[in-house]
């Protein structure tokens, strides 16, 4: 039995029987990646642990929906992403942290020693050129980069063949070359930062 067909078993416990050893299950399956994803963005472990054990409170109250989800992966990230976003806009913090956010969220393989490279105009451009990109790559290059989805999971939430999302991000990927080339000023991290690493 792949892990897929055990979740969907899970879900159909929780959903149909008020399964609460089902429930404590799919917590223990999902809650300490969950859990990283918000620490990531929040850079606080006790906000983190709030932010999804809310979420899973709300599953609950809302189990006999869950057999609705058809991808319920991509459904808990971009839950615990939205909740997070709520969290730090409701605590003053919105702007600050989603500059941060967008130094090394929307491109994980920056690690801390390059990060320094990093200065207030580079973070600026960086959202500019994702804001400058079409419509559907932007939305697919946020889903991967930022909702750290994989290309199949992007394109099963939004209905597309894996194909077109790699030629999405082959797409954004070239165009953020070419705007972000000139504020990079470190070769390393022009090899590394401008980086397409598949998924």
């Amino acid at each position: 039995q792949s892990e897929s067909e055990a979740i969907q078993e899970i879900v159909f416990s929780i959903s149909k029987y008020d399964d609460q050893g089902a429930f404590k299950k799919l917590f223990d399956i999902y809650y300490p990646k969950l859990l990283n994803y918000a620490y990531y963005i929040l850079e606080s472990r006790q906000d983190a642990d709030e932010v999804v054990s809310t979420l899973f409170v709300k599953i609950w109250e809302k189990r006999d929906k869950l057999p609705e989800i058809k991808n319920l992966d991509g459904y808990l990230y971009i839950s615990v992403k939205n909740q997070c976003y709520n969290y730090l806009r409701d605590n003053k913090e919105f702007f600050l942290k989603t500059l941060e956010i967008d130094e090394c969220k929307f491109f994980p393989s920056l690690e801390n020693p390059e990060k320094q490279y990093l200065d207030i105009e580079l973070k600026e451009k960086i959202l500019e050129a994702i804001e400058e990109l079409p419509p559907r790559c932007k939305l697919i290059f946020r889903m991967v980069r930022e909702d750290g989805l994989k290309y199949a999971e992007v394109a099963t939430l939004l209905e597309l063949s894996v194909k077109t999302v790699e030629v999405q991000m082959g797409r954004a990927f070239s165009k953020m070359r070419t705007f972000l080339h000139p504020f990079i000023r470190n070769e390393d991290i022009k090899r590394n930062f401008l980086k397409d690493k598949r998924v």
